[in-house]
């Protein structure tokens, strides 16, 4: 009886509604409430989605649904239902199983994208995978580990790792289930209505007025971009002696400034995301993103979030990216990023003032057109 009752515990922890749970630890707990909704829309459907938006914490704190449905409706006039699927670190295993698992309990949508995320190993027992890994996966996930990847060197390694995260994941469910204030089943009714952003959110948005001028996304984020520029006006966007002075207190953001030097001439932009032992591994599963888009019938492109103060992507950069993963790679106009670089609260990830011009610019991203 003992035995029997650890193995329904065990087929049981795998269930979603115990993943998504409480998926988080200290270091994550940005993302509790998060993943409830999570769960909800991947799982609780069917409904019907336009746009899907898959990335790490960049995504989350640049992209909010509501912002990037408005600026698409003010452009096109037309309506559509967003929703962002983002988790912390590195992620590509775990957009793809989101993906996969969306397309299994869903209408496909007319569009899936995807934030190229550079793969580097993390201080985690099983280094390349996401830390969220043991709390989120489902079994198929498990299953791909057991590859023998160029790094992993051997079979038998590979389900050594395979064997920790499985152990790691029962670990977590217990905690979930004996600890008290933790959660082990995602609570039923409406977790995307609990979770939605109020509102009557303090973060500027643009007048009736001003919206009624716009025409294009360029003229958006152009009107996004001058309510967030430094005194200067556009000449001081981005400037480095002012970007200092901003910056004063946060010496992991100077560093990256200090890492460039004063201005851009001249300075090339390290390798958007394609770098490290990991970089097969990740390029794989962009791959099985884009078959499964193919398979449902989905347009999929990728975008890359940018870091303060890095210097401007080329053409042949992007050309570059998008030859490997095979489909469109995006990011945002060099001017806009000059602007949103005075409002950054860490080397990576933009203030809430900040969401209006990159939800923008994630609108633009939907069909697939490219700003002038």
């Amino acid at each position: 009886m003992i035995i029997a009752a650890c193995l329904a515990f065990l087929v049981f922890s795998f269930h979603s509604r115990v993943r998504f749970a409480h998926p988080v630890t200290e270091h994550f707990a940005r993302w509790a409430e998060d993943f409830h909704c999570y769960h909800d829309a991947i799982y609780e459907g069917p409904v019907q989605r336009d746009a899907l938006f898959f990335g790490a914490s960049r995504t989350l704190f640049a992209f909010e649904p509501r912002r990037v449905e408005d600026a698409y409706r003010t452009v096109t006039g037309r309506s559509i239902d967003v929703f962002a699927f983002s988790t912390a670190w590195p992620n590509p295993e775990l957009a793809y199983f989101a993906f996969r698992d969306y397309l299994q309990n869903n209408p496909a949508p007319g569009s899936a994208l995807f934030e190229l995320t550079t793969a580097l190993p993390l201080e985690e027992p099983v280094r390349y995978v996401n830390p969220l890994f043991p709390f989120l996966a489902p079994p198929y996930l498990y299953g791909a580990e057991l590859a023998s990847w160029s790094f992993v060197k051997s079979p038998l390694f590979a389900l050594s790792d395979t064997l920790r995260l499985f152990i790691r994941h029962i670990d977590l469910s217990m905690t979930n289930l004996l600890v008290v204030n933790r959660k082990f089943l995602v609570p039923p009714g409406d977790n995307c209505a609990l979770s939605a952003p109020a509102t009557d959110s303090p973060v500027p948005e643009l007048t009736q007025e001003q919206l009624a001028q716009i025409s294009s996304f360029d003229a958006l984020l152009s009107a996004e971009a001058e309510a967030l520029l430094p005194p200067g006006g556009w000449e001081q966007a981005g400037d480095y002696t002012t970007l200092l002075d901003h910056y004063a207190d946060k010496p992991a953001i100077l560093r990256q400034m200090e890492s460039f030097g004063p201005g851009w001439s001249g300075k090339k932009l390290r390798r958007l995301f394609y770098r490290g032992p990991l970089k097969d591994r990740a390029l794989s599963y962009y791959q099985r993103i884009l078959e499964l888009g193919q398979a449902h019938g989905v347009n999929v492109a990728f975008y890359v979030m940018p870091n303060v103060y890095q210097p401007e992507a080329t053409t042949q950069q992007l050309a570059f990216e998008s030859t490997k993963v095979g489909a469109p790679v995006h990011i945002i106009p060099f001017r806009y990023a000059r602007v949103s670089y005075h409002h950054y609260r860490d080397r990576a990830h933009v203030l809430p003032e900040a969401t209006g011009l990159m939800s923008a610019w994630a609108a633009s991203l939907i069909d697939g057109g490219e700003l002038d």
